[in-house]
Order: structure tokens, then C-alpha cells, then sequence
């Protein structure tokens, strides 16, 4: 049942984000398309920039990046960030102990690999696994576990420039103290 619910979720990424598979007609020669070694490349830089490495956001993202993120937003399609600049800015707010509400975040790919690609889209499913800062109701150094549903489009340059993320917001706002399980228990 664990490994039916992430296709689960990324299908519902796919029906949220149709457009997001749409054919696009600049891919039409190969060698713009994504080999296995860069779509494992730039996963591994998308993870990277959550795991202690903002800087990779400057040769990862495209400038005119569009970021939407379901946990932020609260599942509003707007989105969060339209360029590497203010995405930095929401990377180091949220991410980082100076300023963030986790720290020590580690982010994997699900059972060691849940990613596929095609010519210019990845989609991922990882889990990230970090400690509060105290800046919300649960004690500086709680656990809290995150899995998230991510697809990145990128461009001709291999850059990503349109990224969307789902999250088990309920499971990482129990966490972190926001809402109480509303059933009793843990």
C-alpha cells in the first residue's frame, strides 16, 4: 500500500498540473532532451539546496524561475517565487537555523531512487527528515519527516525553470506543534 500511495500523489500532480506534460515543441532535437546523468544531476541539486547548499540555487534555477509550493500556500496555485532571487530569500527563511523553522535537513529520494524523467520534465518523490528550531509550538531539536511530490520542467540549458511541490502537510504541521491530531493520539 506505501508504494501505491506516492503514484497516487503524483497523479494528482499531473491532473492539478496538466500543462505541466504538455508537448513542448522546442524539444524536438535530442540532444536538448535530458540524459539519465542530467536528470540525476539536477535532482541531486534540487535536494542539495534543502540539504545545507542554497547556493546551488544560482546553477540550478533558471533566472525567470516560477516556484509553486502546496505547503506554503496552502494549496493555492499562486506562486511563490518568480525568480532565483526571492526563491534564495524563501530557501534561506524557511531552511536554514539562522532564520528557519528546521534545521540539520537532509533530503533523499524516496526508497534510494523514485524519480523518472522525460525530455524536459522530472518528477521525484523524497523525503526529507530534519529538527525544529523551537520557532514553532514542538521544541527545538523534534524530529519532523516530510515526503513530498515534486515535478520540475526545465529549459533547453538544463536549468529548472517551473517547479511544483506537494507535501503531507497535515503529517509536518502535527510536527511541528501548528494543529493537534484532531482524532486523539500521537
Amino acid at each position: 500500500m506505501k508504494s501505491f500511495i506516492p503514484l497516487v500523489l503524483l497523479t494528482g500532480l499531473t491532473v492539478a498540473f496538466p500543462s505541466a506534460f504538455a508537448h513542448n515543441d522546442d524539444y524536438h532535437n535530442n540532444k536538448d532532451c535530458l540524459s539519465d546523468a542530467d536528470a540525476t544531476r539536477v535532482t541531486n541539486n534540487w535536494l542539495g539546496i534543502f540539504s545545507g547548499n542554497p547556493g546551488l540555487i544560482n546553477t540550478t534555477l533558471s533566472k525567470d524561475v516560477t516556484v509553486y509550493d502546496a505547503l506554503i500556500n496552502n494549496g493555492n496555485l499562486s506562486a511563490i517565487a518568480t525568480n532565483r532571487e526571492d526563491y534564495y530569500k524563501f530557501v534561506i527563511k524557511f531552511t536554514y537555523p539562522e532564520e528557519g523553522v528546521i534545521k540539520n535537513a537532509k533530503y533523499t529520494l524516496e526508497g534510494g531512487g523514485l524519480m523518472f524523467h522525460t525530455c524536459d520534465k522530472i518528477a521525484m518523490r523524497y523525503i526529507g527528515h530534519a529538527e525544529s528550531t523551537g520557532k514553532f509550538s514542538a521544541p527545538a531539536g523534534t524530529p519532523i519527516t516530510v515526503a513530498v511530490n515534486q515535478l520540475l520542467s526545465v529549459n533547453k540549458k538544463k536549468e529548472i525553470n517551473i517547479a511544483w511541490s506537494e507535501y503531507d502537510l497535515f503529517t509536518m504541521l502535527k510536527q511541528v506543534g501548528v494543529i493537534q491530531n484532531p482524532w486523539g493520539g500521537p
